[in-house]
């Protein structure tokens, strides 16, 4: 190695903070490390930048456990950067304008997905929309509605698989569950709170090397990927250590008040629950578990995001796929707009939007295939007021607009270069992988193609883009994307790309430390450029 970065291979950060990367020092061959104070050189500088960015990065994965977390990540940076909320159930017509910064959110307690959209000054209903679409969700695991399983002496929680995982990676885990849950207040009402129990609650054990030679490691989803969550007080040191907590029925007691009203001698739907995760769930939002309505709980990894490698290259975390360009996306898409007068000549909507629901087919109220896009889109068109209506408005703009799929793809692994097409080898920090396959799993589009590499072609940072080019096997099958499903649905002019990964749908995922702020550059420019250098290509 020529060079190293003088930093530990593996950082940890508080969930509410971030590493500052100026306190960072680089060493050249075996010359001393540069002082804090001294400045760097250009090239030190740029990779300071993006290491930078993907720390930050590391911290939107830790802080967002769950979908609803995610989401919630992406309305906190929206509000930060003065975006104004939008809600479906109100009229836009008043609030709609051109220069202005706004996002809609979908969201209830089998998902949430959003979208945000600035509207150009010189925007008017027929005029072209600069999309990019990505998905927020990941495989995990869920808990089920009625979860109580025991196992003598072990207490186990039921769970269900979401999305196509790598299940044996969850095994020998440390586990804890976040999401949402809906809480009946003291005055009678419901109302949606976020919740993380942090503490690790969960491990699914795997069997030790000695049954594994007589019988080789094979588990069936529903009985054997189950999560002890404890043991029972019968046991002996159990009695001793926590006999005041239990109830005998291996139920843990909670001193809270008991509700005053909505009790019922039949089996609540708490009660049916498993009693330790309602009552941790409970006492984190100071609730008593009988005031728990409802909740969509997922297990995640406690294992906090990482950088690793000899040149700390690469990222390890869970959720990678797809938070890393749902990050990208809506940091280029911020990015564009930063400037003041960032809107003032553009003539296009700047657009992203983040679905829920991806890994299992997009076919929900909040996923890909709903009517949340195109419904925002038509509103847009119908209600922000510019001129006399216009019947085909609509139409037109989408024949006009172009969209970005913006999804994680598998890259070439190390060990299984077979399984990979031969003049198709993609790699994490080689760029983004535009992507393509003639069975529709993927688009192409041979003029978004052009359009994406032209834009590229326009950059000032000094710093050329890189590019990849994917396909499969015509023998392999690859995953689907969000890029088929909204191309199909709106009509519009649609490419397939994203960085390139490793261990995709494994707990613990792995990417490319440089790709982040490379594809977060490249979204800036897309939105910053698309009404320019659209303009000079001629198609019928």
């Amino acid at each position: 190695m020529t060079s190293a970065i003088a930093t530990s291979h593996a950082l940890s950060r508080d969930s509410k903070s971030t590493i500052d990367a100026s306190k960072l020092s680089y060493v050249k061959g075996s010359s001393e490390p540069e002082t804090e104070e001294a400045p760097l050189p250009p090239r030190e500088s740029e990779r300071h930048r993006f290491y930078q960015s993907a720390l930050d990065f590391c911290g939107f994965l830790d802080r967002s456990p769950s979908v609803y977390h995610a989401v919630e990540q992406v309305n906190e940076r929206l509000r930060l950067q003065g975006f104004q909320k939008l809600r479906e159930q109100d009229s836009w017509s008043s609030q709609l304008q051109p220069g202005g910064k706004y996002y809609v959110v979908r969201n209830d307690m089998s998902g949430a997905s959003v979208i945000a959209f600035a509207v150009g000054k010189l925007w008017k209903p027929g005029n072209p929309f600069a999309m990019v679409a990505t998905h927020v969700d990941s495989p995990c695991l869920k808990i089920k509605p009625v979860s109580k399983r025991y196992r003598s002496p072990f207490y186990l929680a039921g769970v269900q698989t979401y999305g196509g995982g790598l299940w044996h990676t969850w095994f020998d885990r440390d586990l804890s569950a976040a999401g949402r849950v809906m809480i009946r207040t003291p005055a009678g009402t419901i109302e949606s709170r976020l919740v993380d129990i942090g503490l690790a609650m969960f491990r699914i054990p795997t069997l030790a090397v000695h049954y594994e030679k007589q019988n080789p490691f094979k588990f069936n989803t529903e009985l054997d990927l189950l999560p002890v969550t404890g043991m029972s007080p019968d046991i002996p040191l159990m009695q001793r250590m926590v006999d005041d907590e239990y109830d005998g029925q291996g139920e843990i007691l909670d001193s809270a008040p008991k509700p005053t009203s909505h009790s019922s001698k039949r089996s609540t739907p708490t009660q049916k629950r498993h009693g330790g995760v309602a009552d941790l769930v409970a006492g984190v939002l100071s609730v008593h578990p009988e005031e728990i309505v409802d909740f969509d709980l997922s297990l995640y990894d406690t294992q906090r995001a990482s950088l690793g490698g000899g040149f700390t290259e690469f990222i390890f975390s869970s959720r990678i796929d797809n938070l890393m360009m749902t990050y990208c996306a809506l940091e280029g898409f911020t990015r564009s707009l930063s400037d003041w007068r960032a809107l003032n000549d553009e003539s296009s909507v700047r657009l992203v939007a983040m679905f829920d629901n991806e890994e299992i087919s997009s076919g929900t109220q909040h996923g890909g295939r709903s009517n949340f896009l195109i419904n925002t889109l038509r509103r847009i068109t119908n209600e922000c007021e510019i001129g006399a209506p216009q019947k085909s408005a609509f139409e037109r703009s989408m024949a006009k607009s172009f969209l970005i799929s913006a999804d994680m793809i598998h890259g070439t692994h190390p060990h299984h270069h077979g399984l990979h097409e031969t003049n198709h080898s993609i790699w994490p920090n080689g760029g983004l992988a535009i992507s393509s396959d003639n069975g529709r799993h993927l688009v192409k589009n041979t003029p978004g193609t052009a359009l994406i590499l032209e834009i590229a072609r326009y950059t000032e940072s000094g710093m050329p883009f890189e590019f990849q080019l994917f396909t499969r096997p015509n023998n392999v099958n690859c995953g689907s994307t969000l890029g088929p499903i909204l191309s199909t649905q709106l009509g519009v002019r649609t490419v397939d790309m994203g960085n390139a990964q490793l261990s995709m749908h494994s707990i613990r995922e792995q990417a490319g430390t440089w790709d982040v702020e490379h594809a977060t550059r490249y979204m800036h420019l897309f939105f910053e450029k698309f009404s320019e250098v659209d303009k000079i290509f001629d198609i019928d």
